[in-house]
């Protein structure tokens, strides 16, 4: 599903990667999620970086999708264009959380990890048969 169906009201950012998340079917793809958050965004562009390097070393190929929940910071954009990552913005984290339980999103947005969970419905609409689940500081050492 493209961002701009799901969000047509906020900005999309366009890596330059052919392709987005439910275009077609893939067997195995690599899959990041990413609360965005201003504060962190030198460190989380850092360890982006040290990541998909590493598995872009050892596997050029494998498709790879990143779930932005908040404004996709300028320095992962370059990355997913220069690594070929796939971006697909799933509108703010808050917003988001709020939308599936109003009573308790503001809530549910204090824990930092619950996005990596928003992403599912997604991955099994674009028909991925095998989805290897992704920190933004993980580092591969070989192929997978």
């Amino acid at each position: 599903m493209a961002a701009v169906t799901r969000y047509p009201d906020v900005p999309v950012y366009d890596c330059g990667c052919a392709g987005a998340v439910g275009m077609k079917a893939m067997p195995r793809l690599v899959s990041y999620s990413l609360a965005c958050d201003e504060r962190r965004r030198d460190e989380h562009a850092c360890q982006f970086e040290l990541s998909i390097s590493s598995l872009r070393a050892s596997n050029p190929s494998i498709p790879v999708a990143l779930f932005s929940h908040g404004p996709l910071a300028p320095e992962i954009a370059q990355l997913c264009s220069r690594f070929g990552v796939m971006v697909s913005y799933q509108g703010l984290y808050g917003d988001r959380l709020a939308a599936l339980s109003p009573r308790s999103g503001d809530a549910m947005a204090r824990y930092p990890v619950l996005h990596k969970n928003l992403n599912f419905a997604e991955l099994a609409a674009a028909g991925v048969r095998q989805v290897l689940c992704c920190d933004l500081d993980t580092i591969f050492f070989t192929d997978v």
